[in-house]
């Protein structure tokens, strides 16, 4: 057979291709539907069979082996601070643009019974006492109801059990330190609650008069609170608050015949509460409180509910080893009482090590300079301050450290502790302004390691 010269196979190659593209360009305009006034043909569908394997799953993973893996970057504190400013400024931004109109006046009358109403257009917020004379120490019991009157669904937020709060301040608009203890039940995240047009929500919540050590030269108001938002999908911590008040609390010292006594029994099975005034007998009521307890099992916390008969109980499995319950119980007419029960002997470290955490510090100061000196901070100075403003108080607060501790050495005689909470400081700047106003300037710790601010209001 006679061999093919490359300029032929060049020249047969260019016919293949140029055959090719006919019979493409051929075919396609016989199966192309027809544009002119003729009808369509239908085309003939090729049904799929029963079962069609699914495509394989594209892996997203490294293939990089864990040593060549880059290193996450971290944000600065810098960075961190300025993204969030920007966050921030953008939610006060939307939630401004079309806001609730500002709060009418509050209507307040002194009982009994003593209630304060507060409007803003179509919403309102009530609260009503029985009464506004209390015992120093005493508990007292409040019922708040929020109506919605506007053509438009509206979102209400709850922490735990509370979908609203009753606050009691002194003359400076400061709450009184807790007390007996404040459970950290009250703490962790809240939900945002639905509220249709025309539709009411009441709650029945409590609240606490200081002792009576705590009381002298101090007057006392009460305030209900509740935070609404027009979205419930963009529910982004951004809150327009409703606040009924204030209505003046009366407190005068209790008598011997005034307070509670509690018996509490407690072990690692379980616990039992009983509470009586003075001669044993059980209160009219009702009678509610509060339980915390931990142990080298767990912990524990939890509302007592309303009794009749003045006693609680309930059974667990918290061991014998570290227990520590307290519990308090409260009633009408009565200081609240206290109790604490600690079991003998030494706390065991639990299984898988401990977690130790430094105490909290809150500390008063006159000036700037003397907290930014206690605690080596940088304090922001405000840009412009109203007229007549004079500095009262610089409160600071740093939260406890936390950290994890597991022992170590064959002897176990040494501790390796990681953190896993650090310490964060939280300043309060208070100005006393002319005709006994007060403004307050509150600065959150602005590293992303640190606990975010609370929730952020628009008053407007």
């Amino acid at each position: 057979m006679a061999e093919t010269s490359s300029g032929q196979k060049a020249t047969i190659a260019r016919w293949f291709c140029l055959f090719g593209l006919l019979v493409v360009a051929l075919a396609a305009v016989a199966c192309a539907p027809k544009r002119s006034g003729q009808a369509l043909t239908t085309p003939t569908v090729i049904p799929l069979p029963a079962t069609v394997p699914p495509a394989p799953a594209i892996s997203t993973q490294a293939t990089l082996p864990p040593s060549q893996q880059p290193a996450p970057i971290r944000e600065s504190p810098e960075a961190y601070s300025t993204r969030y400013a920007a966050h921030e400024t953008e939610m006060v931004i939307r939630a401004t643009t079309s806001p609730f109109p500002t709060p009418a006046p509050v209507t307040v009358q002194v009982g009994p019974p003593a209630f304060a109403l507060v409007r803003r257009d179509d919403l309102s917020l009530h609260v009503q006492l029985p009464k506004n004379t209390y015992l120093a120490g005493e508990g007292g019991r409040g019922e708040v109801t929020l109506r919605n009157d506007s053509p438009e669904t509206i979102y209400f937020y709850c922490q735990h059990y509370e979908c609203f709060r009753l606050v009691v301040l002194d003359e400076r608009g400061h709450q009184p330190a807790p007390w007996p203890f404040l459970s950290s039940m009250r703490f962790g995240f809240g939900r945002p609650a639905e509220l249709a047009p025309g539709q009411t929500y009441t709650q029945t919540l409590t609240f606490q008069i200081p002792p009576e050590e705590q009381v002298a030269g101090h007057a006392y108001v009460l305030w209900a609170e509740a935070e609404v938002s027009r979205e419930a999908g963009r529910f982004d911590r951004l809150l327009l608050r409703l606040e009924a008040g204030p209505i003046p609390l009366r407190v005068v010292p209790p008598d011997a015949q005034q307070r509670l006594q509690i018996e509490l029994q407690a072990n690692g099975t379980g616990w039992r509460v009983r509470a009586t005034d003075a001669n044993g007998q059980v209160p009219s009521g009702p009678l509610w409180g509060m339980l915390d307890a931990a142990s080298s099992h767990g912990s524990s916390s939890g509302l007592l509910r309303d009794s009749a008969d003045g006693t609680w109980s309930f059974s667990w499995d918290m061991g014998e080893a570290g227990l520590n319950v307290r519990v308090w119980v409260a009633a009408p007419g009565y200081v609240t009482a206290a109790a604490n029960y600690i079991a003998p002997g030494p706390t065991p470290e639990p299984e898988g090590g401990t977690i130790v955490s430094e105490p909290a510090v809150s500390q008063d100061f006159p000036s700037l300079a003397a907290a930014e000196a206690a605690f080596q901070l940088r304090i922001h100075r405000p840009g412009r301050l109203p007229d007549g403003a004079v500095l009262d108080t610089v409160h600071v607060n740093i939260s406890p450290e936390q950290r994890h501790c597991e022992t170590t050495g064959l002897s176990g005689n040494s501790m390796r502790c990681s953190p896993i909470v650090p310490q964060c400081a939280n300043v309060l700047q208070v100005y006393r302004l002319p005709g006994e106003a007060w403004l307050e300037l509150s600065q959150m710790s602005p590293e992303e390691r640190c606990p975010p601010p609370g929730e952020y209001y628009a008053s407007q």
